[in-house]
């Protein structure tokens, strides 16, 4: 029976460029790996600022064994170049492995992805044909539905809007805590140390928000309570939130857009 094991923590690109050239051939060489995966990052490069990277041949030999031991292919040998056979179960595991990508992806990469299962739909299907259960291929028809790719970003965006929205709570609680006590007249110091421990303002499990304050220098402390949190607030957890909105909308937006 084939390993089950999934192929996690991975570069979604990489998997990707694999997934393509084992979908193009039965015989899938490493230089092939490199040829797809140099064409899509052009694809990315051509209209975006992204950070090039270079992925080596004996990178993808690692992941061609990493897949045999899987049993997602089998590995040989063809005049010294080294071919894998991607499998049904492999074609199939590869494509889970991205689709349940537990971030939210860069949009780049979340519209390339989109795009490859809805063109190459009927071309998966057509390779693992009668090779897997009705409850893997049940998932993997779920996982090329159109515009499948798009609403697991929305909902994971979806899920960081609510994060953020606490986030926001409680720190509006935080600076109205802040402001009554210095209409009191309460110092920096006294502020601090009176903060109630429900103010852990997600700062760490390693240390709640009050011990951090207290562990800074003076001048830092007295900015935090001054203006700091206030700034976070308007300049990092608002701009945040609409960033999120407007990622929201693209995807949301994106799904009228894609034919399926």
């Amino acid at each position: 029976m084939a390993n089950r094991a999934r192929d996690t923590g991975e570069n979604p690109l990489v998997q990707t460029a694999i997934l393509i050239a084992g979908l193009m051939s039965d015989r899938t060489r490493t230089r092939d790996v490199l040829f797809y995966i140099d064409l899509v990052k052009n694809v990315f490069q051509a209209f975006l600022h992204v950070p090039d990277f270079e992925i080596q041949s004996v990178q993808i030999l690692r992941k061609f064994k990493r897949y045999q031991e899987l049993g997602w292919g089998e590995i040989r040998n063809d005049n010294s170049a080294v071919i894998l056979n991607l499998n049904p179960q492999g074609i199939f595991q590869i494509i889970v492995s991205l689709r349940e990508i537990e971030y939210i992806l860069p949009f780049n990469e979340a519209t390339f992805l989109q795009w490859f299962l809805d063109s190459y739909r009927q071309h998966i299907l057509d390779r693992v044909s009668g090779a897997l259960n009705p409850a893997e291929m049940q998932k993997l028809e779920r996982y090329l539905e159109p515009y499948s790719v798009f609403r697991a970003q929305v909902e994971r965006l979806r899920q960081g809007a609510k994060d953020m929205e606490e986030r926001i709570s409680e720190s509006a609680k935080l600076l109205a805590f802040i402001q009554e006590s210095q209409k009191k007249g309460m110092s920096t110091e006294e502020i601090v140390t009176s903060l109630p421990s429900e103010f852990s303002y997600r700062l760490s499990h390693q240390k709640r928000f009050q011990e951090w304050l207290q562990g800074l220098p003076e001048n830092i402390q007295t900015y935090e309570i001054e203006k700091g949190i206030a700034k976070r607030q308007g300049d990092l957890y608002r701009r945040l939130q609409d960033s999120i909105s407007s990622m929201t909308t693209f995807y949301q937006e994106a799904q009228k857009a894609t034919l399926p």
